[in-house]
């Protein structure tokens, strides 16, 4: 009787530690899968602020060019093209601009694929002879260049955290499992004695 209560005191346990076992591997295999959603996720974002910068740094070059004397560059495509992707990138990423850029930015959105600074019959520049106003709007795109750097560092630093995080977390949570496990096989292996000697009575009694 007291070996039969011990089995299944000891059944009980092996039933719940298994359960604690199963339940901590999904909790492994979903931080597992959120962190590989967040790496993927900061890989393309890494990618995105890179564009941007790209752009920004482009377009800074051709508008010093196009402002330095106050006359349009020979090639005026890349300038259209380099304003076209800092402004997808700013709407983007959400970012804020002051007004003069947003309207240079959204004027660079509305032209034809002949160029921005480019002249045509019909066609007025609103920033063609302002040289001061043009130069400012420089130094902006040079503010927004040094955004989305500022940016990409950060998240840089937030990857960075959270993959320690991580690490600390399966840490944590591979030694509770192991813990689980022998735990539970020392148990099982326990209900195994028990049942064998109650075996062994039983053919002996017969």
């Amino acid at each position: 009787a007291g070996l039969r209560a011990q089995r299944e005191e000891l059944s009980s346990r092996v039933e719940e530690l298994s359960d604690q076992v199963e339940t901590m591997k999904t909790q492994l295999a979903d931080a597992q899968e959120k962190r590989s959603k967040e790496e993927a996720a900061f890989v393309a974002e890494q990618q995105d602020f890179e564009q941007s910068i790209t752009a920004c740094t482009k377009a800074v070059e051709i508008l010093k060019q196009h402002y330095g004397d106050g006359s349009a560059p020979a090639s005026t495509r890349p300038a259209w093209m380099s304003l076209l992707a800092v402004q997808q990138s700013v709407s983007r990423q959400n970012v804020a601009v002051s007004p003069d850029l947003a309207a240079l930015l959204q004027h660079a959105q509305t032209q034809p694929t002949g160029g921005f600074f480019g002249k045509k019959p019909g066609f007025h520049d609103a920033y063609e002879s302002k040289t001061d106003e043009g130069l400012g709007i420089v130094a902006q795109m040079g503010v927004l260049r040094q955004t989305f750097m500022d940016d990409k560092q950060a998240a840089i630093d937030e990857e960075n955290r959270l993959q320690q995080a991580f690490q600390q977390l399966m840490k944590e949570k591979t030694a509770q499992l192991e813990a689980l496990v022998e735990e539970r096989d020392a148990q099982q292996a326990q209900l195994n004695q028990v049942q064998q000697e109650i075996g062994e009575i039983g053919r002996a009694h017969v």
